[in-house]
Parts: C-alpha cells; structure tokens; sequence
C-alpha cells in the first residue's frame, strides 16, 4: 500500500499542533504542574492520532 500525503498530514497536523499548544501556552494561576499535565494530554492526543491512522490505513 502507498502512503500519500494526505494519510499522514492530519496526525502530524495534529501532533504539532498539540505540543504548540503545551509548550507555548501562557502559564496562568500559581499551579505549578500545569504545564506538566498540557505536555502529558498532549502526548496522549498525539498517540491517539497515530494509532487511528495506524488502524485506518
């Protein structure tokens, strides 16, 4: 099977996007393990879009 860009651009699409959105976010309050659990619910997203495109290819 021939993986075409499009296969492969929404998970990376969307592997970018999250670690941008977890490690350029404003830190806000004084919690200080926020950044921690952005970093960790972006690994978790970016593993989640993978193993669909994993399982839809």
């Amino acid at each position: 099977m021939t993986i075409t860009l499009a296969a492969w651009c929404i998970p990376l699409g969307l592997t970018l996007t999250l670690f941008a959105w977890a490690l350029l976010s404003p830190e806000r309050g004084q919690w200080d393990f926020a950044p921690v659990f952005r970093l960790a619910g972006a690994v978790v997203g970016s593993l989640v879009a993978w193993l669909v495109w994993a399982l839809c290819r």
